[in-house]
């Protein structure tokens, strides 16, 4: 099995509880965001793995938006819809 260096963080909005994901290289280089927020982190997983994500060889990382400094989406439906364009991310380096 090959392992990838890439890092996978599944982000929690604090206000509305939907997911996110992205994708970062290992200098921590934004490579790949999910299109759309979801109610629940398993089908934010499913939809990662059609972007290349292996749950069998990556470690999920759960993550809450406060801990990456991101503001909230401002809208309340909680279904599956497409992210905030203006959402911004703070780059994060390999630990």
């Amino acid at each position: 099995m090959e392992v990838s260096d890439d890092l996978w963080h599944f982000v929690c909005d604090d206000e509305t509880q939907e997911w996110t994901w992205k994708r970062l290289s290992p200098a921590g280089e934004e490579l790949a965001v999910s299109a759309y927020a979801f109610a629940s982190l398993r089908v934010c997983i499913a939809d990662a793995e059609q972007a290349g994500f292996d749950p069998s060889t990556t470690a999920v990382r759960r993550l809450r938006a406060s801990e990456l400094g991101a503001s909230a989406h401002p809208h309340g439906e909680r279904r599956r819809r497409p992210r905030d364009s203006s959402r911004r991310w703070l780059r994060l380096s390999k630990h």
